[in-house]
């Protein structure tokens, strides 16, 4: 294409540019991934994106990936279990440990309520498995609550 060719800083510094300094890539994007965060996006609305484009690059060849929240659960381990969760691959990851809690009685994985929630499973959960897509984590008798009844333990992590 006219006027596309290797990046050549040298020189004197110019603060408007002269519009090819830097060119490479010509009808490429200027960028390839845009991370937009969940808490940026409304349920149930619309939510429009919009991409403006300064090098060059064609929008229309736009593509988008959007990645389903998931949950990994175990529940009902008991103390000297390995307890094992995963998000099953294909670069997903542990986001956040959103249940660590004995005595676990209603909802099911996604939804869990009620319990007593042990903060000394919770640490041991997140340090093993935020950051990657699984984890084993050992049981032991150190995570049970004060008062905690149940020695059942029930884990939800959001991948």
């Amino acid at each position: 294409m006219d006027g596309c060719h290797v990046c050549d800083y040298r020189g004197n510094y110019k603060a408007e540019g002269d519009g090819i300094r830097c060119l490479t890539g010509c009808g490429e994007p200027s960028q390839r991934f845009y991370h937009v965060p969940r808490a940026f996006l409304r349920s149930g609305e619309p939510n429009t994106l919009v991409l403006f484009e300064e090098a060059g690059g064609d929008p229309a060849r736009a593509a988008f990936h959007t990645v389903a929240v998931g949950h990994a659960c175990v529940a009902g381990a008991e103390v000297g279990d390995d307890v094992a969760l995963s998000c099953g691959g294909h670069g997903r990851v542990v986001a956040s440990v959103d249940v660590a809690s004995f005595g676990v009685d209603r909802g099911s994985c996604g939804a869990y309520e009620g319990g007593c929630e042990s903060k000394a499973a919770l640490r041991a959960f997140a340090a093993a498995c935020v950051g990657r897509e699984s984890c084993t984590v050992k049981h032991t008798a150190a995570f049970a609550g004060a008062g905690c009844e149940s020695g059942k333990l029930t884990v939800q992590v959001t991948c």
